[in-house]
């Protein structure tokens, strides 16, 4: 077995795509060697990746490819000479007496054979490298007439198989058996190995293992906060942004701790952390109570002694001062007019180009704003309007204009300064939540009301223009959009009319744009348009509902698509479309099969669907039917006819007005109540009497059962574990 270590050292790989990079070295070389029939051992391969170097590690391949011994047979004995000449040459022979020869046919036997492994390696290095150049975002040249690229320039390529440098070119590199160290020492090494590599690299202050790395600086980010009493303003763990691409920045993590002048602790905290985080790509920190600290955590690039590290730290408190300066100086501009004075000025941004302007849209939150306020508690309805004008106001401030990631931040931080009231301004603030699948949600209710207007707006703007998401593509984040909307509605139980507000919605756009969109379509086929789309809209939200019900509340995926199957139809034809109850029925269910105490009533309810089924089917009749409505109490014969017959009489109609109302969890106590009954009615009872009326009377108890329980849910469609 031989090792094979391969490094392509080039300048700064960008840090955000250093992962994938990883990732995708280590397929590429694996599907070659699976395809080359070299052995190699899955678990020992490895792939590395830092600024500098991309690096892949097959410690234990086969020196050799094994080609076993084959048999290709050929012509016919009597076969033209051009057919036996080609078959000659198909196997590399010139002569019929090297072959073999049965009754009829030529043959040849290709013996036992041995490729070296760092062949096979040399011929193919340059198009692997080039497969690589192909899974890049973006790549760039660096040369004249050069006809391979990388994501940034090539410097070296290092490549060895059994202590041996490999030759090859690419991209006007040619291999060899030399590695750099850090970019602040050009000295390069000659490597016979890879535990050679890791302790020249580790001489040389490369680390070039991104999880060794990772630890160097979270244990040192830990030491700092255990000394100061802090914790980072973010957690960091393997998901976190910032702390990923800070690894991918170093090869040598120094982490060292600088302090924030006194005198910008005074800015919003948001506009503080955003600005050293993201110009500066340092941490911010907190104390116990969860309020910022005038620190800062940083990661140098460089080894260096106190002297030296003093003048780092210096050098980079000058630089997050001079930024911060910059945001002060935007919010003491920006202050000095009155945030609701920046409204006519919005016409001058354009939403979108067939949408208008963002004046227009803060226009259409107005009267969304105060329309959906009556379905969200606690919304005051007489702050809706000054809510709607001041939303969108900061967009044209110098703040924002700087930090983009802080529109509604910003307009909720002036608002707070030009007084106004709490509710508005922390609505403000809140109105772009959640940014993400798992982010924050708006707190407050004016919040939630604002984000729902905004979203709604955008969302059936978006669908009336055809600027829908495809399969593929979701360039304005529409999913996301309902997704948030679906995460507020569910938080802060808002039964919302769906269908009335998108129609709302949708109306708000004025008749020029529908015209201009549709210039072929007019009078009542515009508004059959309007009403297509508004039931497109709500399959669009199904969609996304039914994946939040899966992947968030792990409802099952028979019970999600059952519901949407039976009920959606149903909700589509109500103006009062809640979609929020799909996803409460969805949760009731999903927690009734779970539940083991449930599942004997279960299984008594599936042995009397089961019987009127196939009875039905068998008489070609359904029970009940016009002829056979309701069981008759003067054809029951025993007590325990009687029990289940008086138990479904007495729950029937209570069960239909809870259903009616969506009180499945009390309708499923009732439900509940036939239990024994039924358990008495299968063990002393035959359905299928010889008397035909008693036998229709016994399949008519049973067939109320099975409705009672379909009306609320086919449990027949689901699997229910035992």
């Amino acid at each position: 077995m031989a090792e094979f270590l391969i490094e392509i050292y080039s300048e700064e790989i960008p840090a955000k795509m250093q992962s994938r990079a990883a990732a995708n070295f280590k397929q590429i070389f694996s599907e070659f060697f699976a395809k080359q029939n070299i052995h190699f051992e899955v678990d020992q391969i490895k792939s590395f990746v830092s600024s500098k170097r991309l690096i892949f590690l097959a410690p234990n391949l086969s020196e050799f490819q094994i080609i076993a011994a084959t048999r290709k047979n050929g012509p016919k004995i009597d076969s033209d000479s051009k057919a036996i000449d080609g078959f000659l040459k198909s196997v590399g022979v010139s002569s019929v007496s090297e072959l073999g020869k049965t009754e009829t046919n030529y043959y040849f036997d290709q013996r036992e054979s041995k490729i070296n492994t760092a062949d096979i390696l040399q011929k193919n290095l340059p198009a692997l490298l080039q497969k690589m150049s192909g899974l890049w975002p973006k790549t760039m040249k660096w040369q004249a007439n050069q006809t391979h690229f990388w994501i940034r320039p090539i410097r070296n390529i290092f490549c060895i198989f059994n202590s041996k440098a490999i030759s090859f070119e690419f991209a006007g590199i040619s291999s060899n058996n030399k590695s750099y160290g850090h970019f602040l020492d050009n000295d390069n090494f000659e490597v016979s190995d890879f535990n050679q590599y890791k302790n020249y690299l580790n001489d040389a202050l490369v680390i070039f293992d991104g999880e060794e790395r990772k630890k160097i600086i979270l244990d040192k980010i830990k030491e700092i906060c255990t000394k100061l009493n802090c914790k980072t303003i973010e957690e960091l763990d393997d998901g976190n942004v910032l702390l990923n691409e800070v690894v991918g920045l170093v090869e040598y993590p120094e982490v060292l701790l600088g302090k924030i002048d006194d005198e910008f602790m005074r800015l919003p905290s948001e506009i503080l952390v955003l600005t050293i985080k993201l110009n500066q790509k340092y941490f911010c920190l907190r104390d116990e109570k969860g309020n910022l600290m005038p620190y800062f955590i940083f990661v140098s690039n460089v080894k260096a002694n106190d002297k030296a590290k003093e003048k780092i730290i210096a050098d980079n408190g000058k630089v997050v001062k001079a930024r911060l300066n910059d945001a002060r100086f935007f919010i003491e501009e920006d202050l000095r007019l009155p945030l609701l004075s920046r409204l006519d000025s919005l016409k001058n941004i354009i939403f979108h180009e067939k949408l208008g302007s963002i004046y227009e849209k803060s226009r259409r939150l107005e009267t969304l704003c105060e329309f959906i306020s009556i379905w969200v508690p606690y919304a005051d309805l007489s702050l809706a309007d000054d809510l709607a004008k001041l939303a969108k106001c900061d967009l044209n401030t110098k703040a924002v204009t700087e930090f983009t990631e802080l529109q509604g931040i910003i307009g909720g931080h002036y608002a707070r300064i030009q007084e106004y009231k709490p509710e508005i301004y922390e609505a403000i603030s809140e109105h772009y939540l959640p940014l993400g699948p798992n982010s924050s949600l708006p707190k407050t209710p004016l919040g939630a009301l604002l984000s729902i207007s905004d979203k709604i707006d955008t969302i059936c703007g978006l669908f009336l223009i055809n600027e829908k998401p495809t399969s593929s593509k979701d360039p304005y984040a529409l999913r996301r959009a309902v997704l948030g909307i679906i995460r507020i509605l569910i938080n802060h139980k808002i039964s919302l009319p769906l269908k009335i507000v998108i129609d709302k919605a949708l109306n708000a756009y004025p008749s020029k744009v529908i015209k201009e969109i549709y210039s072929d379509k007019t009078g009542g086929e515009v508004s059959e348009i309007k009403q297509k789309l508004s039931l497109e809209i709500i399959d669009f939200f199904a969609e996304r509902l039914k994946a939040f019900l899966k992947d968030n509340w792990n409802i099952k995926a028979d019970i999600v698509n059952e519901i949407f199957t039976t009920d959606l139809p149903i909700l589509k034809d109500d103006k009062k479309c809640n979609l929020i109850l799909l996803a409460s029925k969805a949760k009731f269910i999903n927690d009734f099969v779970s539940n083991p105490l449930n599942l004997e009533v279960l299984a008594l309810y599936k042995r009397a669907a089961n019987i009127v089924a196939i009875e039905e089917k068998k008489d070609q009749i359904k029970y009940p039917s016009k002829h056979h409505e309701n069981p008759s109490s003067g054809l029951l014969e025993n007590k325990y006819e009687k029990l289940l017959y008086k138990k479904v009489k007495s729950i029937t109609s209570k069960i239909n007005k809870l259903t009616k109302n969506n009180k499945y969890d009390e309708a499923f106590i009732l439900l509940n109540d036939l239990q024994h009954p039924l358990s008495y009615f299968f063990d002393h009872v035959v359905v299928n009497a010889e008397e035909k009326n008693i036998r229709t009377n016994r399949l008519l108890i049973l067939a109320n059962i099975r409705d009672l329980f379909d009306g609320i849910f086919n449990f027949s469609k689901v699997e229910i574990e035992k």
